[in-house]
């Protein structure tokens, strides 16, 4: 389960996708929870997969996971470079997959996403990609075709003021 409130259906239909091949992209406003639930949601996809380093997931680079963030260079030259090197190798072990996220896709440069539509298709048998936005238009449709789409629930707090 989610660390997150009112977020359980999110959760239930990323858990759903977890032994599949989709890509996934979340979507919500702001503040509503994205990264932390696709962190819970890697950390429990390592440990549900025997990962010996399960706890390692999350918002850095590891061997099996490789996190682009708005605070890293994301342009053209670091996906032909850096990232096809990481979504070319081989699995980690057999039924499991590296992970791409790619954090605040509404600041992803739009030939940076036309770079990733090929290794999308040719490696997605060992590689699968999470992205990550406050809206489904963020994302070019060459690669939300190839995602499923799951929008964050939106929460609202009631909150009463002291008398």
């Amino acid at each position: 389960m989610t660390s997150l409130v009112g977020q359980d259906s999110v959760w239930e239909e990323c858990m759903k996708q977890m032994d599949t091949q989709s890509h996934i992209l979340l979507t919500g406003p702001p503040g509503c929870g994205k990264t932390t639930l696709i962190q819970e949601w890697l950390a429990t996809y390592a440990a549900r997969k025997g990962c010996p380093h399960g706890d390692r997931w999350g918002r850095e680079i590891t061997e099996d996971c490789y996190w682009l963030g708005p605070d890293q260079d994301r342009g053209i030259q670091t996906i032909r470079g850096q990232l096809s090197l990481f979504i070319r190798q081989m699995a980690p072990k057999k039924g499991m997959c590296r992970w791409v996220v790619i954090d605040d896709v509404d600041t992803f440069p739009h030939i940076s996403q036309q770079a990733l539509r090929r290794p999308m298709e040719s490696y997605s048998h060992i590689t699968r990609f999470f992205f990550i936005g406050p809206s489904e238009e963020d994302l070019i449709p060459a690669l939300r075709s190839r995602c499923i789409h799951i929008p964050m629930n939106i929460v609202h707090m009631e909150c009463e003021k002291a008398a």
